[in-house]
């Protein structure tokens, strides 16, 4: 049985979008990982900082979601990034 792939998409593309997108999902668990292990570490160090704990973690938190969204490979055929 022959593979389905959408129209002007081919297996080639399909193989390396997964691998891409296998990439970009360990970054994105790596960095929520090191995120959180920064701020504790920022916390420990100062912990009379402007900043709580949970503002740092949010907003780096929301960098990551927007990152991970926004910076993943394009499926193949789509002709519009995905941050368009």
């Amino acid at each position: 049985m022959k593979d389905s792939y959408p129209k002007g998409t081919t297996k080639e593309q399909w193989d390396q979008y997964s691998k891409d997108l296998n990439k970009h999902e360990q970054f994105i668990k790596d960095y929520k990982f090191f995120t959180d292990r920064i701020c504790r570490h920022l916390n420990f160090i100062d912990h009379k900082k402007q900043w709580t704990i949970e503002e740092i973690r949010k907003t780096m938190i929301d960098e990551i979601d927007k990152s991970h969204s926004m910076d993943a490979p394009n499926k193949p055929g789509y002709f519009r990034a995905n941050n368009d």
